[in-house]
């Protein structure tokens, strides 16, 4: 990369000198080389979702007479699919480098629908997980999770992918991580950290991590009450002997002890009552909680 910016920086510092050069950028060619031959159809697939298609030996040719026709410093050479490129701009993902490609001003509108688009789905999942119990919502982000992963790998069923199956066992790369990345921030209206499927390394963990993200745990009543009573505790304690509000505020304080304590024991003795009590007695019991003559 830092050879490819010195030539490009080379070129255009002759351009500025009178002087001929041009550095050309090349795309994927559809002839294999050294640089190629690995990618798998994963990774071909994940290109053209991103828009960029192999060229023909002959495109490729063709694209480089244009290039030195052109006589400028920088040419980039690239099979691109405009379909796929408008499928991202309507999504808000395009890199502003094809924003011209599709038109700049639609681009820019299609980035903001796209960004609602994001949003409203973020929406739609935390209602989802609004209508489910504690390990429903987790099943359900499995599946979401599961269902990317596929897509992200090529695979056509999402059953292949193990739950607890480390992500870099399943074929993933950085490349792959990124896209499973922004594919979740797109569906799910989130900001997550390109570094996502290595800091949470299984579809599983990476599930648990958009349940705490998307539905926080409920905080625990009684655990909020007692966090204020600690703030109490520290300003009744921060009071001196002689301030003549202390033996209010201590009376109040007795008398919402006595309160508690008195409605504890009714609560108890109508639960002990309960328990002998005739179905005559509970049906009485029920109307009365209810409001019922």
């Amino acid at each position: 990369a830092a050879a490819n910016t010195f030539l490009d920086a080379l070129a255009h510092h002759r351009h500025t000198q009178g002087q001929p050069a041009t550095s050309l950028a090349w795309g994927l060619w559809d002839e294999r080389s050294s640089l190629t031959e690995k990618l798998g159809e994963a990774d071909l697939a994940r290109m053209a979702r991103d828009g960029i298609l192999p060229l023909e030996n002959a495109e490729g040719l063709a694209l480089f007479d244009a290039a030195l026709a052109g006589r400028q410093p920088l040419a980039v050479g690239v099979g691109l699919d405009p379909a796929a490129l408008r499928t991202r701009a309507r999504a808000g993902s395009l890199p502003a480098l094809f924003g011209e490609l599709v038109g700049e001003s639609r681009t820019v509108r299609r980035a903001a629908a796209g960004a609602q688009d994001a949003a409203d789905g973020g929406t739609a999942v935390r209602d989802r997980l609004a209508a489910l119990a504690g390990p429903e919502r987790l099943e359900l982000l499995l599946g979401l999770v599961r269902g990317h992963v596929a897509t992200v790998l090529g695979h056509t069923d999402a059953g292949g992918v193990g739950t607890e199956r480390p992500f870099k066992e399943l074929g993933f790369d950085s490349l792959t991580s990124v896209e499973l990345r922004n594919r979740l921030n797109a569906g799910f209206g989130l900001r997550l950290p390109s570094t996502l499927v290595f800091d949470h390394p299984t579809p599983l963990a990476l599930a648990r991590h958009l349940l705490a993200a998307l539905a926080p745990a409920e905080e625990d009543p009684v655990s909020s009450v007692l966090a204020d009573l600690d703030r109490i505790e520290a300003r009744l304690v921060s009071l001196g002997s002689g301030d003549g509000g202390r033996g209010r505020l201590t009376g109040r304080v007795r008398d919402l002890l006595l309160r508690l304590e008195s409605e504890g024991a009714e609560a108890e003795s109508e639960a002990v009552s309960l328990t002998s009590a005739s179905d005559d007695e509970i049906f009485d019991f029920i109307d009365r909680e209810l409001g019922v003559n």
